[in-house]
């Protein structure tokens, strides 16, 4: 079993850092692979790639690492250059464990951040003489981690997929470590995005058409590569700084704050008066509605009553009798 000294998890702590500051855009999920291979002498080499799944009401698709700069006009080789201090990240990882493990290393691990959870999963695979090669391994690790199946991939993928399915399973050694994770909501990211709740939430990147014209020449969202490595404790000093205390401009602050937050309920306020007088007009037409209708109602059954009543031995009599007269008229001029 893996010895998780202070200074592995300290380098784990260092790997998170720098992966929420390389993702430009609010997130659900994070999954890393990384592989170290060493053959002989030579430096220690490998891969590393990260996917992220975009932060939304719908299921969004994961973000490949190597398409952010692109989607988010970043400039493309500063990018992976931080992204390569991550790979540095898990070679001194490794060698760290060497120093409390006696028996074999591992070959590759992979890194997910899910749930506010802190998951690394180690591989003891024989990545010189395994049956699939690296992007054979890459097709295999989406569709475990990621869930892009054979329906999602194109044929050659589909085929690769397909042999996994079919094939005799090498059964390597694994072994996990869990651990929370505390993400602070103002942790500065490559692009910064807004935090808060109430408020529109961006897309993440800087549109052309919304760069001011000044005069030049403006290609890539800026990076500061130094963020990565102060963007922490910066934070912890920031939040130090800006602590609540009892002097004068933290009063200041607070009375602020708190006129702010008597407008916000006093407008709140005047929102659910006007609802509430709507409601009550509402209402008082409706009534009188009713009212009317009943009155009309009342109305034509009085004159249907009228109508069907028989008549009275009084209202015979007075009838007019115009087809008798008119009747005798005509024997008139007959004769």
């Amino acid at each position: 079993m893996l010895n998780h000294t202070k200074q592995i998890k300290e380098i784990y702590e260092e790997i998170q850092r720098k992966l929420l500051y390389l993702i430009p855009e609010k997130w659900e999920a994070i999954y890393l692979y990384s592989s170290v291979i060493e053959n002989g002498k030579k430096e220690p080499t490998g891969e590393l790639f990260f996917y992220y799944i975009p932060k939304g009401i719908f299921r969004k698709n994961p973000v490949n690492v190597y398409e952010v700069p692109s989607k988010f006009n970043i400039d493309e080789k500063q990018y992976l250059d931080l992204v390569e201090k991550i790979y540095d990240d898990i070679k001194r990882l490794r060698e760290e464990f060497k120093k409390s493990e006696t028996g074999e290393m591992w070959s590759n691990l992979t890194i997910t951040i899910t749930n506010m959870k802190f998951k690394a999963e180690y591989s003891y695979e024989d990545l010189i003489n395994n049956a699939f090669n690296s992007y054979e391994r890459h097709v295999i690790w989406r569709y475990k981690y990621l869930g892009i199946g054979p329906e999602q991939v194109s044929k050659k993928d589909k085929d690769i997929l397909f042999r996994y399915f079919n094939g005799a399973r090498t059964l390597a050694e694994t072994e996990e470590y869990n651990a929370g994770i505390y993400i602070e909501q103002d942790t500065k990211n490559i692009i910064e995005y807004n935090t808060q709740e109430n408020e529109i939430e961006n897309d993440g990147y800087i549109r052309e058409d919304e760069i001011p014209d000044i005069g030049i020449e403006r290609k890539y969202n800026q990076i500061h590569s130094h963020k990565i490595e102060n963007n922490w404790d910066a934070n912890v000093r920031k939040k130090q700084e800006t602590m609540w205390s009892h002097d004068n401009n933290s009063a200041e602050q607070y009375i602020i704050k708190s006129n702010r937050s008597m407008r916000n309920y006093r407008k709140i306020e005047k929102q659910h008066e006007r609802k509430i007088s709507q409601e009550t007009i509402s209402k008082t037409q409706e009534e009188m509605r009713k009212e009317k209708m009943k009155k009309i109602q009342e109305e034509i059954n009085k004159r249907k009553n009228e109508k069907t009543r028989p008549e009275t031995a009084k209202e015979k009599i007075n009838k007019p009798i115009r087809n008798q007269i008119l009747f005798s008229e005509d024997e008139i001029d007959e004769e």
